[in-house]
Formats: structure tokens, sequence, C-alpha cells
């Protein structure tokens, strides 16, 4: 009875005997025979926490939302998502302009690529004082840092959007 059939991948997985990952066929690294680079390929809307600093070298806890890209040549079928993740995680949440560097490079070794950009939105607060009360209140800034490493060249713009009423 096709009803009764017990899928070979579910009884490995619950016999523990083989990781259910390394049964399933990695597309990712497949040659591809179509000749056809991609410019960017990878993760999109992550949220993740990190940690941003301000001109005082004080700490703000943040929670942003990363694009997180790498280029292929013709002959890569694809990419690995989840490696972006791993790599994220071993800067324990610490984006700025002096880890984006190491990350970028870090991607790029990692996913054997010869391009990555990093775009990692987030909102900051500051304390700003009302012009008249003088009474203090905390101001939502957006903010945002895009990192890209093609080669050995590295490239960081720093993205704030101030609220300004007239």
């Amino acid at each position: 009875d096709p009803a009764c059939r017990i899928c070979p991948l579910d009884i490995a997985a619950r016999m523990n005997s083989v990781p259910l990952r390394d049964l399933l066929p990695d597309h990712a690294s497949h040659v591809d025979d179509r000749g056809i680079p991609i410019d960017r390929v990878g993760i999109r809307g992550l949220r993740w926490p990190v940690t941003v600093w301000d001109r005082a070298h004080r700490a703000q806890s943040v929670v942003a939302e990363i694009d997180a890209t790498v280029s292929l040549p013709a002959d890569v079928k694809g990419t690995h998502m989840s490696r972006f993740v791993e790599v994220l995680s071993g800067v324990r949440g610490e984006l700025s302009l002096h880890t984006l560097p190491d990350l970028c490079e870090q991607l790029q070794g990692r996913l054997g690529a010869e391009a990555v950009q990093l775009d990692v939105r987030f909102s900051y607060f500051m304390e700003r004082f009302a012009p008249v009360s003088r009474v203090p209140s905390l101001m939502e800034y957006g903010a945002a840092f895009h990192a890209s490493r093609t080669g050995e060249a590295f490239d960081f713009v720093l993205e704030v959007r101030v609220p300004v009423t007239t």
C-alpha cells in the first residue's frame, strides 16, 4: 500500500545514523554549464541583533535588517545561504567600520566569491531636547551601513536619515 510507505530519509533521520543534510543533494556545489555569471545572490531581510557604537564609544543594541549577497562566476550553480549566517554569528553582533572589512573578507573566503555586498539597516536612538521646553526625549534616526568588497578593495557608506521639522 503506497500510503504505508516510509521515506528512507525519515528512517535515516530517526535512527540518527546519517545526518539528514548528508542525504540531500548539494545543488549549490554542482557545476553550471550555462555560462551565466550572477552579480548578486544571497539572503534578504535577515533580522539580526547587532551592536553599534556612537561618537562617545557607547554601545547601543539594535535589531538590524540585513541583506547579504555575493557574486557567482559563470560555472557555479549556487551559494550556501547558511554560510552567511555562520559568518555573522562569528562577529558576535558587533558591526562597525572596524569589523565590516574583516566580515566581508570572511564572507568572500567562506563562500568563494569575488564580490560581497552587505546592507545593514537599523533604527538608532539619541536623546534630544525640545527647543523651547528643553524636555529630553528619544529621537529615532534611520541608519544603514553599506559595505562591499570586490577582490581586495573595500568600500563603506554610512547612511543616516535625520528627521527635520521646518
